[in-house]
């Protein structure tokens, strides 16, 4: 005899209220476990304020012979300071969508020049590719601070250098020649260890090429040289240091030991400042991941930015 396996309404509704139930509580626990990254992110985020209508402009100067292209943002007020502020390895250069969306909070506050790196965005390009060439690209920062020193008569070493990822590196490096008092670093790495992998010197050839250089795989690496960490964070900066990472930033692990051996030697001269449940793009990168597509519901795309952008205002204020 046939078995009835049909299931009453009465049991359908108490399943689906069940597992609603169920869904509901782990929403919540989500949430609660989440709550604070949270109410961070937006405590970050209130820092930053719009900034008011100043006066932007394209400029050009020379770096090695070779002409750049930069934003300079100069506020309606009395600028607090000047800053430079150099992108990361994108071929978009400034335009990318870090730079374009951050540097404009910046500007309310401080005379902003976000240039493009030689070979980057609009500036002219690298040439052939060369064994033995290295991506020492700190010229091009002292040629931004020194247009800034000229034009608006700032000592050189008063102007604050900016950077993420590959621009973070840059201005550490550059800091030296400089003896610039203040640096903020954002996303930094050591290239030596993160591109170790074969399917990371991929994805950065694949780039560079974008950019003109036809670099073999076997000889990414090396063009790091002046950026890996032993070499940045061999002695103590001439100022001020602040290494501000996403959580979910894979570098910075690869710098923890360089960084507490500088503490040790220099008095604590570099900060690290987490911002919470973000990695190397501050957001962008995250949005394939489960956890940041829930966070999204509490925290708006512009409170990402604007957080980075908060923690960045309060450091250099204090």
């Amino acid at each position: 005899m046939a078995m009835n396996t049909r299931i009453s309404p009465k049991s359908l509704r108490l399943a689906v209220s069940v597992v609603a139930g169920a869904l509901a509580l782990l929403i919540l626990l989500f949430v609660l476990i989440n709550l604070g990254k949270i109410l961070t992110i937006k405590s970050y985020a209130r820092r930053a304020v719009e900034p008011q209508r100043g006066q932007s402009e394209v400029v050009r100067f020379l770096s090695d012979g070779r002409l750049l292209v930069g934003d300079l943002l100069i506020p309606e007020a009395d600028p607090h300071g000047y800053v430079v502020f150099a992108h990361g390895s994108r071929p978009a250069g400034r335009d990318h969508l870090l730079p374009r969306q951050l540097v404009p909070l910046l500007s309310r506050n401080y005379v902003v020049l976000a240039f493009d790196f030689r070979g980057y965005g609009e500036s002219e390009g690298l040439g052939p590719y060369e064994r033995g060439m290295t991506l020492d690209f700190s010229p091009d920062i002292t040629a931004a601070v020194e247009y800034l020193s000229a034009r608006f008569g700032t000592p050189e070493d008063e102007v604050v250098l900016i950077g993420h990822s590959f621009g973070s590196l840059s201005v550490l490096l550059a800091s030296r020649e400089l003896a610039t008092g203040r640096v903020v670093a954002i996303g930094a790495g050591d290239p030596e260890r993160l591109f170790d992998s074969r399917e990371s010197a991929n994805h950065e050839m694949n780039k560079l090429s974008k950019l003109g250089l036809e670099v073999p795989v076997e000889e990414v690496k090396a063009l790091y040289r002046p950026l890996f960490a032993d070499n940045l964070l061999a002695r103590c900066f001439p100022g001020r240091t602040t290494l501000i990472s996403g959580e979910f930033e894979s570098g910075l692990s690869t710098l923890s030991s360089y960084v507490e051996g500088l503490n040790d030697r220099c008095g604590s001269e570099i900060e690290v400042v987490i911002v919470p449940s973000v990695g190397h793009m501050i957001w962008t990168e995250q949005r394939g991941d489960w956890k940041f597509r829930f966070l999204s519901i509490f925290v708006d795309e512009d409170e990402w930015i604007r957080a980075l952008a908060g923690v960045i205002l309060e450091n250099l204020e204090h």
